[in-house]
């Protein structure tokens, strides 16, 4: 028996089966993976009518400052005309335009819905430029991923803020999983305090929805900087539920998670050299992909994520079969017609 070439779009088909259902990154755990992404970009948008000398100077102060951080930054500038009527404000994440002109917008995503949000406003413009992309957290953060495997970030209550006798039981569950984490990811865990009440991390606060007052707030940054979903707050936060979140850094990166944002990445400074520091402390693993049980016990951008790569592998095999049989097809007519 001959072989056919209308053959040829089933087995490619076929084969792409095979490799999409095998085929795993390579890049270690989630965690690990982390490293290899574009961190998010936040939008720092400056609203003045067109022509506005006041715009225009704020928005030439502040490509100077970002330019001269070179490409260690994750902001970008974006200049908006509230007198251009194509301005659709729900894209900044604000019901209509600044009661007043020149404002001073940072703008970031949320996860997992990608909803604008406004992280910090001014008006006119911010006073410490610095302090949008640096603060006393951040540079800890910065200095604690190099060294360890993730990091805790911890913004206690107020009232708890003087205590430092690590008997409040949020502290007690930190020490715990720190224990824990040194053995299953050496080095483990750093825990690096946040100031709630600090004006230098309003920005840290901002993004992460810490408001000045409340519980015990209690996060997870890995990567370059990115602060994983959701963070624990009050009675949330649990041994447990702690573990259940580093449980996700631990896991082998598959394909699945490719396109899965866990996290939102902080305003901040990188430097590559933290990466390769960082990067000589990951733990060889086995990619797996994701068995199909798993995927219906995952959170629903997971399962959302599945679904579509489900759906183009199966349009593929459709459209490799309908291929092939038009073409099988069309040769039987014309050996027929032959009489071959």
């Amino acid at each position: 028996m001959s072989f056919r070439w209308p053959c040829l779009p089933a087995v490619l088909g076929t084969w792409l089966i095979a490799e999409a259902s095998a085929w795993a990154c390579d890049s270690g755990t989630v965690r690990d993976a982390a490293f290899s992404r574009q961190r998010d970009v936040h939008r720092l948008c400056v609203f003045a009518a067109h022509g506005d000398p006041d715009g225009d100077a704020i928005a030439e102060r502040l490509d100077t400052w970002l330019t001269a951080r070179g490409d260690a930054h994750n902001l970008r500038i974006e200049r908006v005309f509230p007198d251009d009527p194509e301005v659709t404000w729900s894209d900044y994440g604000i019901p209509s335009r600044p009661p007043r002109l020149p404002a001073t917008a940072l703008i970031g995503e949320s996860v997992p819905s990608g909803n604008p949000f406004v992280i910090g406003g001014w008006e006119p413009a911010p006073e410490d430029f610095d302090g949008l992309l640096d603060s006393p957290a951040r540079e800890t953060i910065k200095a604690a991923l190099a060294t360890h495997w993730a990091v805790l970030l911890h913004a206690p209550e107020l009232s708890n803020q003087s205590d430092t006798s690590d008997t409040s039981e949020s502290e007690a569950i930190i020490g715990a999983a720190c224990a824990t984490w040194a053995e299953k990811q050496p080095p483990g865990l750093a825990v690096v305090r946040l100031q709630r009440d600090d004006p230098r991390e309003r920005i840290v606060c901002a993004l992460a929805r810490i408001p000045p007052q409340g519980p015990d707030w209690l996060g997870v940054v890995f990567g370059k900087g990115t602060l994983l979903a959701p963070p624990l707050t009050g009675d949330d936060i649990s041994e447990d539920s702690l573990n259940r979140l580093l449980e996700t850094l631990a896991t082998p990166c598959t394909c699945l998670h490719q396109s899965v944002r866990f996290g939102l990445d902080l305003p901040m400074l990188w430097d590559d050299t933290i990466t390769e520091r960082a990067l000589a402390m990951s733990t060889p693993v086995t990619p797996v992909t994701p068995l199909v049980e798993d995927v219906l016990g995952a959170p629903p951008h997971i399962k959302t994520a599945f679904g579509r790569m489900t759906g183009l592998l199966a349009l593929g095999v459709f459209g490799a079969a309908a291929v092939s049989g038009a073409l099988a097809w069309g040769i039987a007519r014309r050996d027929r017609g032959t009489g071959s």
